[in-house]
């Protein structure tokens, strides 16, 4: 819902910052929401001059040049370190800064506003937006959970008001609040007063007319809880007032008001840029505030540590389960193979199937897979007895691929079908001859090569902007489906809409989401692989030095953090980039001379990733300082190293030139059936 918007600043109610202790040393009163308040943008907490109320940013006319601090503005730093040790607690040490530095944290309007989103104060909320007093002399008849005009202004009295951005939406804003007020009416069960809220409040603002029909819609609950599930919102006494607030701060000034836990997000932001700038990124620990950040080459894996010859054909798809303690192939020769990553052994054959296996999907919890077959069958297995518990008979062409919802509770299947390319299966349907919870078909969708599914969860930095809607709710989950006409289609999952359809204009085969949602890789015919956004389709990055024009490869991220993308190549050879630069780190010997057709990264084990190709093989790689790798050099210590053991790129970086000569499989049977 727009009223809750989610940031990861939001915090609960009772997260909120210790209460100031009332000092005889300090002249003023502190609030008692814990927020000193008073004149800030450099004035002294002593003078009794009020801000003007104008659209404004930090710079300001008629101001001495600030005093720096090591190239900073030292107010805004004092500002920040106030809030900070607000938020962890230090309250008397947050006011012996204000008192030695002579800067508040923020103005009285500001305080004012926070007290009137916090208490449900709507009325004196929208006063204290530029332009508000007028709606305040026109609601001061209004009545609104028996209040009148709060904090004891007149209606006739003028005061300060908020300083807003330059881009802020104050219409934006206020539909924001009214929105607030509509769902907490509802809520104490007062449809009427809702109902007007909405008709002569919520439609004057002239806001997106879907989503006024969505709130009119939540009329029709006869319950709070059935509103609050319908709204997903958490109600008056939930964090939605608290969030309401971080959203609407961010139109704010932060000359006036500071955004909730700066100092943690600028902390964040800094340890994502060590994470982004480091090139061999691997380390699940969060980097250390007290040092620069750097991986090291040697905690990267980039050694051949196993080869697992079980497959009697080409092997088209290998995946790790989600908590890393097992590995999943399939291939030509119509078999699925199930290893435990300890050692690498054999767990299960499944091969129930008549036709080759294109691909395989775990779900959240790693006690079921989804084998997706030429037979133009997918089956349901239990990982733990190895046995077929459903089969799916619903399309008339080959099935592609697979992806699970995060919840576990559906999955989605995809097809080369020309009438039924898409669709959504329950977890828990009937058997032996269940229907789909819902099939996207023809014209809005085309035969399907590959999908994915991933939740939409916000980097540690990342910040809402309060006049946009890029985020509809804290739990939204996308689901991305790859076609053979060179499009991309975007869908909310749990709402079944499509957001939006890219033109690649080049062959596409293979498609992965970073674990956050936000980017997706995609392997193309033409020697590329784009990086684009999840939320607009735009291309952020080319990979380039990679070999592929005929074939299906399936690349993935890799890494911690997902700080790389790999992939394979028809010319034997795996590509290891730096996510963020685009730069290629390691071309890697794989399966020469037989094509690299797909490869997969161990996230809860990041020192390990598999290969697999034409040549029949799964190649497992390690960091050789690691577990797996110093336990394989113990026990191969006899041998010699293989013959096409890793390239590492120590010089010159750029993308290698090769010849044209491709390797001599490249998933040719798997593209050629694919293709018919």
């Amino acid at each position: 819902m727009h009223g809750s918007t989610y940031t990861p600043e939001s915090s609960s109610p009772s997260q909120s910052p210790t209460p100031s202790r009332s000092r005889s040393a300090s002249p003023q009163k502190r609030p008692q929401n814990g927020y000193v308040n008073g004149s800030t943008n450099g004035e002294s907490k002593h003078s009794d001059a009020s801000p003007v109320p104008r659209k404004t940013t930090d710079s300001h006319t008629n101001k001495s040049p600030p005093t720096l601090f090591y190239g900073h503005e030292k107010e805004q730093v004092a500002r920040i370190l106030i809030q900070g040790l607000q938020d962890l607690g230090y309250s008397k040490a947050a006011e012996t800064l204000v008192d030695e530095s002579g800067h508040e944290l923020e103005s009285s309007s500001a305080t004012a506003f926070r007290n009137a989103i916090l208490g449900g104060d709507w009325i004196e909320a929208e006063s204290l937006l530029p332009g508000g007093e007028r709606n305040r002399r026109r609601s001061s008849g209004m009545q609104h959970n028996g209040k009148g005009v709060a904090n004891g202004h007149s209606p006739q009295q003028s005061r300060p008001t908020l300083t807003l951005k330059d881009d802020a939406d104050r219409d934006e804003m206020l539909f924001l609040i009214r929105q607030q007020k509509f769902l907490e009416l509802l809520e104490q069960g007062d449809a009427t007063a809702a109902l007007t809220c909405l008709r002569s409040e919520l439609h004057a603002l002239h806001q997106d007319q879907r989503h006024l029909h969505a709130l009119s819609s939540l009329i029709m609950c006869q319950t709070p809880e059935e509103v609050k599930q319908q709204a997903d919102w958490d109600g008056a006494d939930g964090t939605s007032r608290r969030e309401l607030l971080s959203s609407l701060a961010n139109a704010i000034s932060p000359s006036i008001m500071l955004r909730d836990h700066r100092l943690a997000h600028l902390l964040s932001q800094w340890k994502d840029a060590q994470i982004n700038n480091c090139l061999y990124h691997n380390d699940l620990e969060s980097p250390s505030l007290y040092h620069d950040h750097v991986c090291t080459r040697d905690d990267f894996p980039l050694d051949p540590i196993q080869e697992l010859d079980h497959h009697s054909n080409e092997v088209w798809y290998v995946g790790f389960s989600n908590d890393g303690s097992m590995m999943a192939s399939s291939g030509q020769d119509r078999t699925v193979a199930i290893y435990d990553t300890n050692e690498f052994r054999l767990r299960h054959v499944l091969a129930e199937h008549r036709d080759g296996v294109a691909a395989i999907a775990w779900s959240p919890d790693d006690k079921h897979i989804v084998s997706c077959s030429l037979d133009k069958e997918a089956r349901l297995w239990d990982v733990q007895s190895g046995r077929c518990i459903r089969v799916l008979k619903y399309h008339d062409d080959p099935v592609t691929c697979a992806a699970w919802a995060p919840d576990g509770q559906s999955f989605v299947i995809g097809a080369h079908d020309h009438s039924k390319p898409l669709s959504i299966w329950g977890f828990r349907s009937s058997y032996p001859d269940p229907s789909p919870l819902h099939t996207f078909e023809k014209p809005s969708l085309n035969r399907v090569q590959d999908c994915v599914v991933s939740a939409v969860t916000p980097p540690r930095s990342f910040e809402i902007d309060a006049t946009t809607d890029s985020l509809d709710s804290q739990h939204a989950v996308r689901l991305a489906a790859l076609c053979v006409d060179c499009t991309i289609h975007v869908y909310d999952y749990h709402r079944r809409q499509k957001l939006r359809q890219i033109d690649v204009g080049h062959n596409l085969t293979s498609i992965s989401m970073s674990r956050d949602g936000q980017e997706m890789i995609v392997n193309l015919g033409c020697n590329e692989v784009w990086a684009l956004s999840v939320e607009d389709g735009i291309v952020r990055r080319k990979y380039q030095g990679q070999v592929q024009g005929h074939y299906i490869i399936r690349g993935c991220y890799g890494g911690a953090d997902d700080g790389v993308v790999v992939s394979g190549g028809e010319d034997g050879r795996i590509c290891i980039w730096h996510r963020h630069s685009a730069r290629l780190l390691e071309q890697l010997e794989g399966h020469t001379p037989a094509s690299v057709n797909t490869v997969a990264w161990n996230h809860a084990n990041p020192r390990i990733f598999a290969s697999a190709g034409d040549d029949y093989k799964v190649r497992i790689w390690a960091a050789i300082n690691s577990d797996l790798g110093s336990a394989a050099m113990m026990r191969d210590a006899h041998r010699k190293p293989p013959s096409n053991a890793h390239l590492g790129s120590h010089g010159d970086r750029s993308a290698p030139q090769w010849g044209s000569s491709a390797g001599s499989g490249g998933g040719s049977a798997l593209t050629a059936l694919m293709r018919r």
